[in-house]
């Protein structure tokens, strides 16, 4: 669950995540418009071993430099629960 920011508050069109498991790619979505969110995607997990998930945006942006705030962390959206199921 999460959300995506006002896009055009921080001069983007879309906002595109790409999510890999173990180096492959399993899930990609573009969003351009903001607002909550919720995906279900589905994953292969093997008992006891360990594995390695990464979450990528196609851009940041900085609510600093945006002229929103005084924030300088380089942000992209706002993830609020992750959660592994089976």
């Amino acid at each position: 669950k999460g959300a995506i920011p006002e896009l055009r508050k921080f001069r983007r069109l879309f906002v595109k995540l790409k999510i890999r498991q173990d180096g492959l790619l399993i899930f990609q979505k573009a969003w351009t418009r903001s607002g909550e969110i919720s995906l279900k995607v589905p994953v292969e997990v093997r008992p006891h071993q360990p594995h390695w998930f990464e979450f990528r945006l196609n851009a940041s942006f900085t609510p600093a430099r945006a002229g929103c705030g005084d924030d300088s962390r380089e942000l992209g959206m706002i993830v609020s629960e992750v959660r592994l199921t089976s």
